[in-house]
């Protein structure tokens, strides 16, 4: 994959670096856009940043603020240790519904909650639809049926288990969704760890971040995925359609991505990635799944001066590979610490 810019997206802290996206197009507009992007904003991997906004666009290059909504649309979470993160849009009946999950990053607590909105100006209080020790991910659709499909995965990462699982849940209203179902999606030497979901004429396809097994979610690819039931997903190659770059700002991870079809063999691909020093940031890509291009943004574009990515990427490198080779008793040490002092 050839590097792309990375998109100019304003975030309320001012870093421009966003995380997550979740991009929806409406062909003849809502509310006078047509591009609508849930995502986080992710400074240098601040999760206590990581609360949801909105963004538009008429083009899915140029994002701005939806005129007088809150920015962000959900504070962080009062308590010390969790932090939100991984938003899903839905337009359905000219409503916005927004989800994003809330998470302990002490303990194994996990909520999805739903917040909405007829005007994106005034929001909702927010309502939990789920509440587990694990999950994450909420890819949220309305079916041809109109019912509600929830998918999200299930994976112990206060272990950094190398076991994950997709599971799905259905509603006819997306307060009460029913109990979650298995479901398979294997990629051969990878794990799974975030997707989004799109729905067909006949079934769906997802896009899928994944990690090689033996290392972290800081590595992942990106998968295609397609299913003819939205339970069993095959990939469409056991190569990843996207990874991360040689020298580019997505040069560590290719991370939760959103996805729409341009025609029946072409998409364009929004993707969130990080580079070496955890700048993080979503690039735009187009075309057949086997040849994807980057999308010339022109000066919708943000990155930092070639020295100051190369300081970065240097500092990042040293810092992961001192991470990498120490005990993990030590790491685990080093990060209980870290966390204690951010949450002071």
């Amino acid at each position: 994959m050839r590097t792309s810019n990375c998109l100019r997206i304003p975030t309320p802290d001012g870093s421009y670096q966003a995380v997550h996206p979740d991009v929806v197009h409406v062909p003849h507009g809502f509310l006078g856009f047509q591009f609508w992007m849930a995502c986080t904003p992710y400074p240098f991997g601040d999760d206590r940043a990581e609360n949801p906004i909105l963004r538009v666009s008429n083009d899915g290059l140029q994002w701005h603020l939806f005129p007088e909504t809150p920015d962000p649309l959900v504070p962080p979470p009062s308590e010390p240790g969790w932090h939100h993160a991984d938003t899903d849009l839905v337009i359905h009946n000219n409503v916005l519904h927004l989800f994003y999950i809330s998470t302990n990053r002490f303990a194994a607590d996990t909520t999805f909650s739903l917040i909405t909105s007829s005007d994106g100006v005034h929001w909702t209080q927010p309502i939990v639809i789920y509440h587990r020790e694990w999950g994450v991910s909420p890819a949220v659709i309305v079916n041809k049926d109109g019912k509600w499909l929830l998918w999200y995965i299930w994976r112990d990462a206060l272990s950094n288990s190398q076991i994950s699982q997709l599971y799905m849940c259905t509603a006819d209203v997306p307060i009460q969704f029913g109990s979650p179902q298995l479901c398979t999606l294997t990629i051969p030497g990878y794990v799974v760890w975030h997707l989004d979901v799109m729905a067909l004429a006949k079934g769906y396809e997802a896009l899928v971040a994944a990690f090689p097994i033996g290392t972290d979610t800081s590595r992942c690819c990106l998968f295609h995925a397609y299913s003819s039931d939205g339970i069993r997903f095959v990939v469409s190659s056991r190569s990843p359609i996207a990874k991360p770059s040689l020298l580019g700002w997505d040069n560590r991870v290719i991370y939760r991505s959103t996805f729409i079809k341009l025609s029946n063999t072409n998409y364009r691909i929004w993707y969130s990635a990080s580079s070496w020093a955890r700048r993080w940031g979503i690039g735009v890509l187009e075309g057949p799944l086997a040849k994807l291009r980057p999308v010339n943004i022109g000066t919708h574009s943000y990155n930092p001066t070639n020295i100051q990515k190369i300081q970065e990427d240097l500092i990042g490198i040293i810092r992961y590979s001192i991470i990498k080779i120490m005990p993990k008793n030590i790491i685990s040490i080093i990060r209980s610490i870290n966390n204690k002092l951010r949450s002071n």
